[in-house]
């Protein structure tokens, strides 16, 4: 902690591509999306049910929202390997899509609040569950107002870091 400085948390957030609302009462198609990452575990990962299966590679942003907007569910088994927000599951989840996340790398260390994250030989279940609609919706709530919320959050966190931290350094003669 040269010069004093302690460190400071500093996130990020989704930005508006992803705020478009969606109807939660249509129902969507049993499509499950992933990314590129996940398609090495899902061999591993019985198919459940009549699904489409589609893999987000080399899509715009706005074509990765449309794909979460069509979708059912979001397949993640290979989340972050360092402690973090992912993204993805994140923006899936203001798209209406239900993020299915196996509950390692970043999901295990608590950076994806409110929904369950699945151990490997619970994923199956997972898929099973929030295709059918059978998951905490409460939950699934919670965590898209904390998404909405990151935000503000963010700019308080700039705010701490940048503006009001204190700064020492500013004393010391160079």
């Amino acid at each position: 902690l040269e010069y004093g400085i302690e460190p400071r948390m500093l996130t990020d957030y989704i930005g508006p591509a992803f705020h478009h609302p969606y109807d939660n009462a249509v129902r969507r198609p049993n499509r499950v999306v992933h990314g590129n990452r996940s398609t090495v575990a899902l061999n591993g990962v019985p198919r459940v049910g009549p699904m489409d299966w589609h893999t987000l590679i080399s899509l715009r942003q706005d074509e990765v929202a449309r794909a979460f907007h069509e979708a059912t569910v979001y397949y993640d088994a290979q989340p972050g390997g360092m402690p973090g927000r992912d993204r993805m599951p994140r923006e899936a989840a203001l798209c209406g899509c239900y993020p299915v996340i196996l509950n390692v790398g970043a999901a295990a260390t608590g950076d994806v609040p409110f929904i369950e994250t699945y151990p490997h030989d619970k994923l199956v279940q997972g898929m099973e569950d929030a295709l059918s609609g059978r998951y905490d919706m409460l939950a699934f709530h919670a965590y898209l107002e904390w998404i909405r919320e990151a935000e503000k959050r963010f700019r308080e966190e700039v705010h701490n870091v940048f503006v009001a931290a204190p700064a020492p350094w500013r004393k010391k003669k160079w």
